[in-house]
């Protein structure tokens, strides 16, 4: 594989070939069970490069061993003309310009130590995302994240997650830096011997190579399997996949308002039911009342359930994160938590909750 990644090095078209490549590796690893995985890992190479505002230290990461190469002076490489040591570095065996890394300073990222719910690995960042603006200062469209778990508690559906938050600006800055040179970094984040724990480009990458279309994704696997390519072809296929991009983008968009308008009936259809059991059931008591004067505008509840002292709340609201510091100012409700992760809801701004209270213990069941 890493021939085939060094073959895909040259040429203009290098970058959409090392993407598709990268894609396609990607898809066959999933199909290997974990443990087979595991046995047939190997530690990759990588060219590491550590930016600063006036040098850039050029070292390779060989069996998890860091060795320097040499510092270049930034002022004096001549942008955007790529300085030559990295062009030898990328061209030794077991290296390619998808093994590139950007290792940022730990001065430069802020760690931070998060309780959550207990959720699935693959939610995780959505869950991190929605807590970003409570949990750091800076304005979420300046920054990058990364997280991780370290820590479970089943008994108590809890867990304990890594945030690591860095400004957008040094990162952008070195970025455009090394696309002069035509190069893409691969990861930018923090590298320790284990590999590298935080990787600030790892949803970008993700997303980048979903993308990518069906056909343009059959023309990337064929060019890499046969190795030739005229441009005039790849003139012609991207014209066809911007045609095709544009209808994708309609289409979208048509499923995106059907979705919408069927969440908000869903929504509509929930709160009907809530209201026509209370009806039903009669006056539920003061506990209720307590509840209604706690929560604010723009929140609706679909579904209670009270065992005991305990109530579980279902519903949907436009600030649900600001529910439990509402319900425990009440005198007569304490304890409450998220039940699951804030999920986004029917309507446009809204969130769909679902949470536990307790009620105080002078409260008649």
């Amino acid at each position: 594989m890493a021939k085939v990644a060094d073959f895909l090095k040259v040429g203009a078209t290098s970058t959409l070939l090392i993407d598709g490549w990268n894609w396609w590796v990607d898809e066959m690893r999933e199909l290997v069970p974990p443990g087979l995985a595991r046995m047939l890992a190997s530690d990759p190479d990588w060219l590491v490069l550590d930016v600063s505002e006036n040098s850039l230290i050029v070292g390779q990461v060989v069996a998890r061993n860091y060795q320097r190469i040499e510092s270049i002076d930034v002022l004096e490489a001549g942008l955007p003309a790529r300085p030559s040591l990295i062009s030898a570095a990328l061209r030794k065996p077991g290296m390619s310009a998808d093994r590139l890394a950007v290792a940022l300073a730990p001065n430069q990222v802020l760690i931070r130590r998060l309780d959550l719910p207990l959720t699935a690995p693959r939610n995780l960042h959505a869950l991190v995302r929605h807590e970003l603006e409570r949990c750091q200062p800076l304005p979420t469209d300046q920054i990058y994240f990364d997280c991780r778990i370290v820590s479970r508690d089943t008994s108590k559906h809890r867990m304990g997650v890594e945030l690591a938050i860095v400004k957008k600006t040094p990162v952008d800055r070195a970025v455009a830096m090394l696309a002069g040179w035509g190069i893409v970094p691969r990861i930018v984040g923090l590298r320790d011997q284990g590999g590298w724990p935080v990787n600030f480009f790892r949803d970008s990458r993700k997303h980048r190579r979903m993308r990518i279309s069906p056909s343009g994704l059959l023309l990337i696997l064929a060019v890499a399997l046969s190795g030739f390519a005229v441009k005039a072809e790849f003139d012609r296929h991207d014209a066809y996949a911007e045609k095709l991009q544009a209808a994708a983008a309609v289409a979208k968009a048509a499923a995106n308002d059907v979705e919408a308008k069927h969440g908000q009936a869903n929504e509509i259809a929930d709160r009907l039911k809530f209201i026509s059991g209370v009806l039903r059931n009669g006056p539920p008591g003061p506990w209720l009342e307590a509840v209604t004067h706690a929560l604010p505008d723009g929140t609706w509840v679909v579904d209670v359930e009270r065992h005991g002292q305990s109530v579980r709340l279902r519903g949907y609201s436009k600030d649900a994160s600001a529910l439990i510091g509402l319900l425990d100012a009440s005198p007569s409700l304490s304890n409450a938590r998220f039940t699951a992760p804030l999920t986004p809801g029917g309507s446009p701004g809204t969130e769909r909750f679902d949470l536990t209270l307790d009620l105080r213990l002078g409260e008649p069941s």
